[in-house]
C-alpha cells in the first residue's frame, strides 16, 4: 500500500500565495508588496513581518 502525496502550500507548481493560516498569509501579502514602497521603508516593513509572525507563534494553539 503506498501512501499518497499530498504537496503543501510552497510546494513547486503551488502558488497561490495562502498558507491556510490568516494572519500569515496578511503578512506574506504584505512582504509581497513591499517592492511597491520606497526602500527607506522595507525595515520597518520587515520588522512588522517579524513581529507578526512571532506573535501567530507565541498565540496559544486553539485547535487542542
Amino acid at each position: 500500500m503506498t501512501e499518497q502525496f499530498e504537496p503543501g502550500p510552497f510546494a513547486p507548481g503551488h502558488d497561490d500565495g495562502h498558507t491556510g493560516v490568516a494572519a500569515v498569509d496578511e503578512v506574506v501579502a504584505m512582504v509581497d508588496a513591499v517592492d511597491q514602497r520606497d526602500l527607506a521603508d522595507h525595515v520597518e516593513v520587515f520588522t512588522q513581518a517579524h513581529e507578526r509572525l512571532r506573535g501567530v507563534l507565541d498565540a496559544p494553539d486553539e485547535s487542542a
